[in-house]
């Protein structure tokens, strides 16, 4: 069982990229949000990296926006790409604020989300 665990930090270009073996848990998720509620980000189920298209699952801090965490351009524009390429319309005038996390990885990898 392996993953990929993708940090987007807010005001930064590139995330963080760690290695996941086994599966991902809750702890390790909570952090890569910098704390807080987990939420799923609706809609976020594609991302492309390292020269290839996965299947993953997005989080955020379920109370970001209520905690005036900065908005996070590049996980947002990202977001919203993904909308538009799944349904034809983007994530409109939402956005997503703080740390993200996106992860990916085999199949036993992603059933244990």
């Amino acid at each position: 069982m392996k993953g990929t665990l993708l940090v987007f930090k807010a005001g930064e270009a590139k995330p963080v990229t760690m290695p996941v073996d086994g599966p991902p848990t809750l702890d390790l998720l909570k952090d890569a949000i910098g704390g807080g509620y987990l939420e799923v980000v609706p809609g976020w189920d594609r991302i492309a990296h390292a020269g290839d298209r996965h299947r993953c699952v997005a989080f955020c801090d379920e109370d970001g926006k209520r905690k005036q965490l900065p908005m996070n351009m590049m996980a947002t524009m990202l977001w919203d790409k993904c909308m538009r390429q799944a349904c034809g319309i983007g994530c409109g005038p939402d956005y997503l604020s703080g740390q993200i996390a996106v992860v990916y990885g085999d199949e036993e990898f992603m059933e244990a989300l």
